[in-house]
């Protein structure tokens, strides 16, 4: 099994799928935890950046009604948010695969090995693969909120994945802002574009 760990969304990719193959006798034991234990490792050290921050901000100010990501890490929230909807779950929520009992992410950190359940089952991330069906209700929050809004800003992602990349269709706002390093297939549409890091971009924005 070959796995890359760089990025939250490889983090969450693993997670679920060592416990899917747990689940189905596919993988040794010993190996998935260590596996479990470096995704937890690596989840551990993520950090809430400049975007994060500002995004916060943007909303106390009453300028940003929410913010719509795919990451699976809940820096939004721990930077201030409150109006956060996580296409790809959560790694902050977990439950038990067989029971259904809810498990925070100190447990979860603080297992030794794979994180089990005290009736036995294994604690599964509340995270989607990507062979998975997104949640009905976010997509839902998700729709209304971006056909709603005034002015759109993607940021830091290359708009690769589906279904999420398609959630922009419903915008109908004034302005399209798209803010990304490499370019993206929505960059023809941008009413401004910035090719510019997320972080290096939104340290120099001034909430008044």
């Amino acid at each position: 099994m070959k796995i890359k760990l760089s990025t939250p969304a490889e983090v969450r990719r693993t997670l679920s799928k060592i416990a899917n193959m747990l689940l189905n006798n596919q993988i040794d034991p010993q190996r998935a935890t260590a596996i479990t234990n470096c995704c937890n490792a690596v989840l551990n050290c993520i950090r809430i950046d400049e975007q994060q921050k500002k995004l916060a901000e943007l909303e106390r100010a009453g300028r940003l009604k929410a913010v719509i990501t795919q990451n699976i890490d809940n820096l939004h929230q721990m930077a201030g948010s409150h109006k956060v909807l996580e296409l790809h779950g959560s790694v902050y929520r977990n439950h038990c695969m067989r029971c259904g009992k809810f498990y925070d992410f100190d447990y979860v950190k603080h297992s030794e090995g794979v994180p089990r359940c005290e009736c036995g089952g294994i604690v599964k991330p509340d995270v989607v693969l990507y062979e998975e069906g997104l949640d009905s209700q976010t997509i839902e929050e998700s729709v209304r909120a971006i056909s709603k809004a005034q002015v759109l800003i993607i940021g830091g992602t290359s708009l690769a994945v589906y279904p999420a990349a398609g959630l922009i269709d419903y915008f109908r706002g004034e302005a399209l802002v798209v803010i990304n390093k490499s370019s993206t297939p929505r960059d023809r549409n941008a009413d401004l574009l910035i090719k510019e890091p997320i972080g290096q971009v939104f340290s120099q924005i001034k909430v008044r």
